[in-house]
């Protein structure tokens, strides 16, 4: 396996554990820990990211050390390159790329997608796990992997459901590194934008999370937080205000990803619903609802701005 296959399949979660990293937060793309580089960091200060090549680089936001993944195990096992290859090669994720890899020569079809197209198969569960899927979350939110001969094939498949009904299907790539579009939708044609994702699990709801993607709804739902709906993205259309509206919720909580599509979104749909008791859980740069602890996400819960007082703040200090 060549090295640069090598930076994009590493475990890098089993790194850090293996050299004495603990207190890890791991999501898809994002780890961050203690750097073990200058060993006094009781911040997180350690930063792991994949690039948009796949490849995963990490920066200390305390001692300033950063490169990508081989650069990081030189600097802490003060070794060279083949013998960090060497310890590296230990912690490969090896995916049987047969369930995985796309088949190029499937079209975009006519194709009827049925429900028992959509499967949940051992191979598939430790993928999901590690992205903070857990057993209970197939049933609640009824989904799989489409294995029929259709252009969502070889994709996690969510279904979206309004009034207890399937209006279309969302089909995520597995395979990070294949050219495909992150997102397909099944029917084509289907506005995203016309629904909310766990809409009928709100509707008697008095208070409701907003978000911006599935993981993180379904994160949230994980910590005990079921009131939650996902805007499929950090936008909102009128027909999902308009759906919010209706469900007569009287105190909305706004969960969105800590970087600047999440904070001007926060700034919007607190601005559209002023006449409700609206919150605003403000994250640290970068992360996400699906990339902290529960303990994290409770503290942020409680210490939510105000509506007002989030717009406040996103004039004085969060425009840039």
């Amino acid at each position: 396996m060549s090295s640069l296959k090598v930076r994009r399949n590493i475990d890098i979660v089993k790194v850090l554990e293996n050299i004495g990293v603990q207190n890890i937060i791991a999501s898809e793309d994002r780890v961050r820990s203690f750097c073990p580089i200058h060993k006094s960091d009781k911040q997180r200060s350690l930063s792991f990211i994949k690039d948009d090549s796949g490849i995963w680089r990490y920066k200390c936001f305390q001692c300033e050390s950063k490169g990508d993944v081989f650069d990081f195990i030189k600097t802490v096992k003060k070794c060279n390159f083949k013998q960090a290859l060497d310890f590296i090669n230990h912690f490969i994720i090896h995916v049987d790329l047969s369930l995985l890899k796309q088949d190029v020569n499937i079209k975009k079809s006519k194709v009827e997608l049925k429900v028992e197209d959509i499967l949940l198969t051992k191979e598939m569960i430790p993928y999901l796990k590690k992205r903070g899927i857990l057993e209970k979350n197939f049933d609640e939110f009824q989904f799989g992997v489409c294995y029929h001969h259709h252009f969502l094939r070889n994709r996690i498949v969510f279904p979206v459901f309004e009034d207890h009904t399937k209006k279309f299907y969302i089909g995520r790539k597995i395979d990070e590194y294949s050219k495909y579009p992150r997102y397909l939708y099944y029917p084509e044609g289907i506005k995203k934008s016309d629904y909310l994702f766990n809409y009928d699990c709100v509707k008697s709801a008095d208070e409701i999370i907003i978000c911006e993607g599935i993981f993180d709804a379904i994160q949230i739902s994980n910590f005990g937080f079921s009131h939650v709906v996902a805007l499929f993205g950090s936008s909102i259309s009128k027909k999902q205000e308009e759906k919010i509206w209706e469900l007569n919720a009287e105190n909305l909580v706004l969960c969105f990803d800590g970087d600047k599509k999440g904070f001007d979104i926060a700034y919007d749909v607190a601005n559209l619903f002023l006449n409700k008791d609206v919150r605003v859980m403000l994250f640290n740069t970068n992360l996400d609802p699906a990339e902290i602890t529960y303990r994290d996400f409770e503290k942020l819960y409680k210490n939510a701005f105000t509506g007002e007082e989030y717009i406040n703040l996103y004039k004085t200090r969060l425009v840039t």
